[in-house]
């Protein structure tokens, strides 16, 4: 039988390795996943093939043995196809080993071309960052020279402002037409204030000087302007509209200078303002007592409404001029009175003073409602109300001891009162009216106090309500509670000090006394009654006192 063409190519190849075929061993996994992939129903492919039992399947009996070579055939033949197979696969498999080897060399060459590009590519890189670099150094250099030139123009614009602003101000000042210079000065010194740091320019410094002096004459001049102006012989009835009109711009040019300026004008002219009321209303004259003291007041009106038909448009309104007159004047009445009254202080009668305080918060009232609207910043806004009026508050005293005085009179009263009620039957146990009568009598003390001064005087005022309290607790409560059979513990109440607790003490001791007797009868109807009234009354007051 001869060799398949397989057989001798393997023949061939193992003749020419110089080496025996050596049988394919595999793991058993190896075997399972081949199995998995490569399934067949073959036993030629099983791990486990048995050469007798796949022998004795093909010839199960002796009979069967007849068809041997028909059997042999199919081998034979199977053989020769599976050798053709083999050859096929073995073939293709060198075909796709130079194929592999080609793509191999091909891949290799690939990336070669692909490295060198690569190379390329950051070589260009490289040189495109230089290139970027050097038009970056070249921007920032041209924008360092733009913001250069621009802070260049900028500089010689203003110097150019600040040399022109300088010419026309000299002369403006020299011819005093305060509108030019009002016009030009604060551009002249916003210019100045943005060239501060090239100051130490000699140019620049000159100009600088220059400004401050002109400054400082134009400070001079408009307070020389103003005083000769309004201070002047006849000036009263003869300031021109002219004059007002230049003195209007003169106060625009202050506004731009120090604020010092402009306080000093504003303090020297409100000083002038009020020097007429300082002479009339000196404390050894008549009017500046206490009883004409709405006249200090009617003045100070009719001046404001005389300032500002002469002088209103003359002052900026930011200024606020007439409440600097108005608190100016506060401030010396506050002080005038204070002087005229300790000069006087035994004319001062409670009716004087309460006239002077009345019409003094009047008049705040007014002065603050008046500059409501005041441009004055809220660190600097005054309050009106109290500025005159606390001068009175050292002289309450006076209203204090009136109170107490009138106090003392009603107590008295009520204790008439309440003898002449004794005489007549007490039909029903009631709070007794003077008890109303004096709380309400402290209520008005209280509220007119409170209106006056929430200091010192309501203190007092406060200490006086004690005092007078505890006379009626004692006068009217425990000294009018029955004295029939006094026991113990209400005599004891009658001659301590307390007050309306101590009354309430004492009435509640005679009714405990009382009911503890049973059927005996120790006080009469009316005296029963009596005592109730005196317990009502004094829980009232324990009341009413909490509640003030």
């Amino acid at each position: 039988m001869g060799k398949s063409t397989f057989e001798a190519e393997n023949e061939t190849f193992t003749e020419e390795n110089g080496e025996n075929p050596l049988p394919v061993c595999v793991s058993p996994e190896v075997q399972n996943t081949i199995d998995k992939v490569l399934s067949s129903e073959d036993p030629l492919d099983k791990a486990d093939f048995n050469s007798i039992e796949y022998i004795n399947g093909i010839f199960p009996s002796e009979q069967s043995l007849s068809n041997i070579d028909d059997v042999l055939n199919r081998m034979k033949a199977k053989i020769r196809q599976l050798d053709e197979e083999i050859r096929i696969v073995v073939r293709g498999q060198n075909t796709v080993e130079k194929a592999g080897k080609e793509s191999l060399e091909e891949a290799k060459h690939v990336i070669s071309l692909l490295t060198a590009r690569i190379i390329e590519m950051k070589a260009q890189a490289k040189k495109s960052e230089e290139m970027v670099n050097e038009i970056t150094c070249d921007i920032k250099q041209l924008d360092n020279a733009k913001k250069n030139l621009t802070s260049s123009i900028i500089m010689l614009n203003n110097l150019h402002i600040l040399v022109e602003g300088v010419d026309k101000l000299e002369e403006a000042t020299s011819k005093r037409e305060y509108a030019q210079v009002a016009a030009v000065l604060q551009s002249v010194i916003d210019v100045l204030n943005q060239l501060e740091k090239h100051k130490h320019i000699p140019h620049i410094r000159v100009l600088a000087t220059k400004v401050e002096n002109i400054r400082i004459k134009l400070s001079e001049q408009i307070v020389s302007d103003f005083h000769v102006t309004i201070e002047g012989p006849n000036s009263k009835h003869s300031v021109s509209q002219n004059q007002l009109r230049l003195l209007a711009e003169a106060c625009l040019v202050v506004s731009s200078l120090d604020l010092k300026v402009k306080n000093d004008i504003l303090n020297w002219f409100v000083n002038l303002e009020l020097l007429e009321y300082k002479a009339l209303f000196q404390e050894n004259q008549d009017i500046a007592w206490l009883d004409k003291i709405e006249k200090r007041y009617n003045w100070l009106k009719k001046h404001l409404m005389e300032f500002e038909d002469r002088f209103g448009r003359m002052f900026p309104i930011d200024w606020e001029v007439s409440e600097c007159i108005a608190v100016e004047f506060c401030k010396i009445t506050a002080n005038e009175l204070s002087k005229v009254m300790c000069n006087r202080q035994s004319e001062i009668n409670v009716k004087l003073l309460l006239y002077a305080i009345g019409k003094t918060v009047v008049f705040e009232n007014l002065l603050s409602q008046r500059f409501a609207h005041s441009t004055f910043e809220d660190s600097k806004r005054v309050i009106f109300p109290g500025l005159i009026s606390n001068c009175f508050e050292q002289h309450l005293h006076i209203y204090v001891e009136a109170q107490s005085e009138n106090l003392s009179k009603l107590i008295e009263q009520f204790v008439d009162e309440y003898q002449k009620s004794k005489k007549a039957d007490i039909v029903n146990a009631e709070v007794l009216s003077s008890a109303g009568i004096l709380f309400t009598q402290y209520k008005h003390c209280l509220v007119q106090c409170v209106q006056l001064s929430t200091r010192k005087p309501l203190v007092s005022l406060a200490t006086t309500f004690q005092k007078y309290l505890r006379e009626y607790a004692h006068k009217i409560l425990q000294n009018n509670l029955p004295r029939v059979g006094v026991s113990s513990i209400s005599a004891s109440a009658i001659s301590s000090s307390g007050g309306v607790l101590s009354a309430a003490t004492s009435a509640a001791g005679i009714l405990q006394s009382f009911l503890k007797e049973g059927d005996t009868t120790r006080y009469s109807k009316n005296e029963l009654c009596q005592i109730c009234s005196i317990l009502l009354t004094s829980n009232y007051c324990l009341e009413t006192i909490q509640q003030l």
